[in-house]
């Protein structure tokens, strides 16, 4: 049985949400791979990143809790600070050292990487701030999950020069490439904004307002789109790559674990702090909804399928390891 104390150190990290931040910056990486013919391979980068990820993410949440302590007090008091457990001051200095770790991961890797770490690190802080304050917050939350695939897609451009880069795709191509990228971060910004949205009645004696649900639930079901539609523009436009086969619908299928799982959550009967537990949770399915078309366009043109398989089992494990961990510490 685990003591007291790591069990509140355990929840203060939102343990059970760190394998969706594995899974955010493995997406990232995977933005790149379709339009460069040599992309880069995954090495020590891989490592260092999602470390300097997971690493940035647990000190925001030491951080947050270290910054809510007023809050907490009247609204949370089970958690670690106010129930006298740890000191406010060693959570700030865990947040401080983790922040610190992870960004000696980044400085390793490229410069380029290092300024979206410390862009991603200043939503973090914007948020611990604000957070509580103005309801537009939800979209910086939104910012800082989305800036998670910005860290992955940086990663891996930078083990290729830009010029190199440039060699390897004509001007149409990087302009999918830019949509290719866009879509998805809006996306994840915009299925984060809608977890937030929810949590803000999570402590609240009123019910969900309809039109909360309402907006709530488009921002949540954002990604079925932004995820997926130009895999299917590439698998039916013949023009992109030649020998692909047109009007593939088996590509849409890609969307569907993600959004029976969303749909359920969002339809069943239960609490908010459960619905809030379960999205986030079900936060690798969003990256699973690229992955899984990404992968169906590439097995149907019958081109890298040895090499790319396995793809989409990373957030399909990384989700059932979120629900497990669930279990152990709370994910809110």
């Amino acid at each position: 049985m685990l003591s007291q104390k790591i069990k509140a150190l355990l929840a203060t990290a939102r343990i059970a949400n760190v394998p969706s931040v594995v899974s955010n910056v493995f997406t990232g990486m995977m933005l790149l791979i379709f339009f460069v013919r040599d992309p880069p391979e995954l090495n020590h980068r891989t490592i260092y990143i999602i470390l300097a990820a997971v690493c940035l993410y647990i000190a925001g949440n030491f951080l947050n809790d270290w910054h809510d302590v007023a809050w907490d007090e009247k609204n949370r008091p089970e958690r670690a600070i106010p129930s006298g457990l740890f000191s406010r001051g060693l959570y700030l200095g865990i947040a401080i050292l983790l922040g610190i770790i992870g960004l000696g991961y980044v400085i390793a890797i490229s410069k380029m990487v290092t300024t979206v770490y410390g862009l991603i690190a200043l939503c973090v802080v914007l948020y611990t701030v604000l957070h509580k304050k103005h309801s537009y917050s939800i979209w910086i939350m939104g910012a800082c999950r989305g800036g998670l695939y910005v860290l992955g897609f940086a990663a891996m451009f930078s083990g290729k020069s830009y010029i190199e880069m440039r060699a390897a795709v004509d001007t149409y191509f990087r302009v999918l490439i830019t949509v290719w990228f866009f879509l998805p971060v809006m996306g994840l910004v915009c299925y984060i904004a809608g977890i937030s949205l929810l949590a803000r009645y999570e402590t609240r004696s009123s019910e969900l307002r309809k039109d909360a649900k309402v907006f709530a639930s488009m921002l949540l079901l954002m990604p079925c789109m932004t995820h997926s539609c130009l895999t299917i523009y590439l698998s039916i436009d013949p023009s992109i790559s030649s020998g692909y086969l047109s009007g593939r619908p088996f590509v849409m299928m890609g969307m569907i674990p993600f959004l029976f799982y969303t749909y359920w959550v969002i339809s069943s009967k239960i609490s908010v702090a459960k619905k809030v537990g379960r999205l986030l949770a079900g936060i690798p399915l969003v990256d699973s909804v690229f992955l899984f078309c990404f992968v169906l366009l590439i097995f149907e043109s019958g081109q890298g399928l040895e090499t790319i398989f396995f793809i989409p089992l990373i957030p399909i494990l990384c989700f059932l390891s979120a629900l497990l961990l669930q279990k152990i510490a709370p994910a809110t």
